[in-house]
C-alpha cells in the first residue's frame, strides 16, 4: 500500500497552492516489502523538463518505509510531480497509483506569488440579482425608454420567442430596479446575507444587460447614479457589499462605443473610422464584418490586448475605480477567460490601489488552476490576477451527489479545487446551485424540495461561500435562459425552503469554521457524504463542525466516538447520530 494524500500536511506541505519563498515539503510512505533503495521526486514546470529530487528515508510508519525531500521552487506557475522508486523493481508513483490503478496522471502543484486576499468575504453569504426581475420600488417601476416591451404581469414567462426577423430581442422589462434592492435589504439581512452580486445594471439595450451602451452610466430603467450610491450606502449600514458584474469582453453594438444603431450621435467605431473607439474592435470588411462574442453581431468583441481600452477601464479615471469610489466593494468579471493576462493584472492593480479588499472574481467554469484557453495555460491564481472564481466544478458535483447520491464525484471535486487553489482563493470561492446561465437547481431536482435541502446544505458548508440566485431560497423554479431569470415570487414562497436557508445562513454567521476552515472528509460512500469544517488552530466554541448528508433512501448510522451538539434542535449527542433518508445532520463538535 502506498501512503501519500496531498490533502494531509503529514505527507504534503503546504496543502494546495505554494507561496514563494515557502519550500515544498513531501513524504511518501512505500510497502516494506518493496525494499526501495532509491525514492526520487519528479517535478515539471508546465512547458519544461522535469527536474529529479532524491528524497530521504526517515523511519517506518504504518509498516511502510517512508521517504521525504524538501524542495525550493524559485518560479511561479504551475507544476506537476510525480515518484519514481527503485527496489524489487522500478516503480512509477503517479495520482493513479493512489486509487489502486496504474501510475499514470501526475499530481498538481500551484506555485503563486505572495497575494493578500481580500477580507470581510469569507464565511458570509452573497446573494445574486438579476435586478429587472427582483423588486421593484415603491415609487413604481421606471419606464423612461420608448424601445422596450414593457410588462405589467410580474411573475410571467419571460419572452423567448424570436421577432418577425427571427431574432430574441430580450427586451421585455418587468420592472425591478435598485430601489427596489434598497428597500429590500432588510429581507436580505435576516437570510445573514453579507454581498450582493448584480448582473450588469450599465445602460445597455436588453434586459440582460450584457450588452454594455455605457460603462459610466446606469441603465435609466434600474435608476441613476444616485440610487446606486443610495443603495450602496444603505447596504453597507448593514454589512452588505456590493458586487458589481464587470463585462469587459466585449460591448454592445448599440452602445456608445460602437454604435451600429446610430443612437448615440455618430462617435461610435461602427460610424467612423476616426472614432476614438475604433481602435478597440477588430474589422475584417468594415463597417459590417467585425469580430464578435461567439459571432452574436450584437455582442462585438473588444481587442484581448487593446491599449486604449485597458486605459479606458483600468487607468486612474477608468471604469473599474469609477464604481468602486461611488461604493461598489468589487467585481466579478464576466468571460474571464477571454481578458488578457495583461487586462487583468492591469485590472487588479487599479482595484486594488483604490481598495485593497475589493473583491475580483472571475466567471470560471473549470478548475481555474488547470484552465487552458486561446493558446496558453491561465495565470489567474499566480498573485497577479483574480482573488476567487464562480465555482462551477462545485455546482455540478453537488448536484449530482443531492439528486444521484454520488458522493464519489462529490469527494473528487472537492479534494482536487483543495489540491489546486490557493488558499485565499478557496475561501472567497462563489458556491453557486443556480444562475443567470444555467436551469434553476430546483427545476435540475424535478421540484424536489428534499433534493434543494442537501444540495444548499453542501452550498453553505463546503470551502467557500455560498452565492444564492435570487429567488432560489423561495423555490423559484425555471429551465435554462431566459426561464431561469423569472421574477422574485413575492408572497409566494415556499416557507419551509425559506427557514431551511435562514438556518443555514445563521449557522454561517454563528460559526467560524466557515470562514477558511478547513475540510476534512470524514466517510463518503452509499450516498452518504460527512465532512468536518475546522479551525486549524483551535477547536474552541464555534471552531468545529461536522456535518453529515445522507441523499441514498435509508437512514445512515454513524459511531462518532465524542458526544456533539445537534445545531438544528440544540440537543447534546452522545456518541451516535442517526441521519434519515434524503435528510441531513449538522453538529458542534
Amino acid at each position: 500500500m502506498i501512503f501519500f494524500d496531498p490533502l494531509n500536511p503529514s505527507y504534503k506541505s503546504p496543502a494546495g497552492a505554494l507561496t514563494l519563498g515557502r519550500p515544498l515539503r513531501l513524504k511518501i510512505g512505500l510497502p516494506r516489502n518493496f525494499a526501495a533503495r532509491e525514492v526520487f521526486v519528479l517535478l515539471q514546470k508546465d512547458g519544461e523538463e522535469r527536474m529529479w529530487y532524491p528524497m530521504r528515508w526517515t523511519g517506518i510508519r504504518n509498516g511502510a518505509d517512508e521517504f521525504q525531500s524538501e524542495i525550493g521552487i524559485t518560479t511561479s506557475g504551475l507544476y506537476f510531480y510525480r515518484f519514481f522508486a527503485k527496489g524489487r523493481w522500478e516503480w512509477d508513483i503517479g495520482a493513479g497509483a493512489l486509487a489502486g490503478g496504474g501510475g499514470g496522471g501526475d499530481f498538481v502543484q500551484l506555485v503563486s506569488e505572495p497575494a493578500r486576499p481580500p477580507e470581510g468575504w469569507a464565511g458570509g453569504v452573497m446573494y445574486q440579482i438579476f435586478c429587472d426581475r427582483f423588486a421593484v420600488g415603491s415609487g413604481g417601476p421606471i419606464r423612461t425608454k420608448a424601445d422596450c416591451s414593457y410588462r405589467d404581469d410580474w411573475g410571467g414567462t419571460p419572452k423567448f420567442l424570436p421577432d418577425a426577423a427571427g431574432e430574441v430581442r430580450n427586451d421585455d422589462f418587468f420592472g425591478g430596479n435598485l430601489d427596489g434592492i434598497t428597500e429590500k435589504l432588510d429581507f436580505l439581512k435576516d437570510m445573514s446575507v453579507t454581498s450582493i452580486y448584480l448582473n450588469p445594471i450599465f445602460e445597455a439595450a436588453s434586459n440582460h444587460k450584457y450588452d454594455t451602451g455605457d460603462y459610466f452610466r446606469i441603465d435609466p430603467l434600474f435608476g441613476d447614479s444616485a440610487a446606486f450610491r443610495r443603495l450602496c450606502a444603505a447596504a453597507r449600514r448593514k454589512g452588505i457589499k456590493i458586487v458589481l458584474d464587470g463585462v469587459f469582453n466585449h460591448t454592445g453594438s448599440d452602445s456608445r462605443y460602437f454604435n451600429k444603431n446610430g443612437r448615440y450621435g455618430g462617435a461610435g467605431a461602427y460610424r467612423s473610422p476616426d472614432s476614438p473607439y475604433f481602435p478597440w474592435f477588430t474589422f475584417k470588411s468594415y463597417p459590417d464584418t467585425y469580430e464578435s462574442w461567439w459571432d452574436f453581431k450584437t455582442l462585438p468583441a473588444v481587442k484581448k490586448d487593446s491599449p486604449a481600452f485597458s486605459e479606458f477601464i483600468n487607468g486612474a479615471d477608468g471604469v473599474a475605480a469609477y464604481w468602486l469610489q461611488s461604493g461598489a466593494g468589487g467585481w466579478r468579471l464576466d468571460v474571464a477567460d477571454e481578458l488578457s493576462d495583461s487586462f487583468l493584472e492591469a485590472l487588479r492593480v487599479r482595484v486594488k490601489a483604490v481598495d485593497p479588499d475589493a473583491l475580483i472574481v472571475g466567471e470560471v467554469w473549470e478548475n481555474a488552476a488547470l484552465k487552458f484557453a486561446y493558446g496558453a495555460r491561465r495565470k489567474y491564481f499566480l498573485g497577479k490576477q483574480l482573488d476567487a472564481v464562480m465555482n462551477y466544478p462545485f455546482r455540478t458535483a453537488i448536484i449530482e451527489f443531492a439528486r444521484d447520491g454520488n458522493s464519489a464525484s462529490l469527494s473528487a471535486a472537492v479534494r482536487e479545487i483543495l489540491d489546486c487553489y490557493p488558499a485565499g482563493a478557496v475561501a472567497n470561492l462563489m458556491n453557486s446551485l443556480s444562475t443567470h446561465d444555467t436551469p434553476r437547481a430546483l427545476t435540475v431536482f424535478e421540484g424536489d424540495v428534499s433534493k434543494m435541502r442537501l444540495a444548499a446544505v453542501l452550498q453553505y458548508t463546503l470551502p467557500g461561500f455560498p452565492c444564492v440566485f435570487y429567488g432560489d431560497e423561495a423555490g423559484l423554479s425555471g429551465g435554462k435562459d431566459p426561464f431561469c431569470r423569472g421574477c422574485y415570487p413575492w408572497g409566494l414562497e415556499n416557507a419551509g425552503l425559506m427557514e431551511h436557508y435562514k438556518f443555514l445562513g445563521r449557522l454561517r454567521a454563528e460559526n467560524r469554521a466557515f470562514a477558511g476552515g478547513e475540510f476534512r472528509l470524514l466517510h463518503e460512500g452509499g450516498g452518504v457524504f460527512i465532512f468536518e469544517r475546522r479551525l486549524s488552530h483551535s477547536v474552541s466554541d464555534g471552531a468545529a463542525v461536522m456535518i453529515a448528508l445522507n441523499a441514498s433512501e435509508r437512514e445512515f448510522e454513524l459511531e462518532t466516538g465524542r458526544p456533539l451538539t445537534d445545531l438544528r434542535t440544540g440537543k447534546k449527542v452522545d456518541g451516535e447520530i442517526a441521519i434519515p433518508a434524503r435528510d441531513f445532520g449538522i453538529y458542534k463538535i
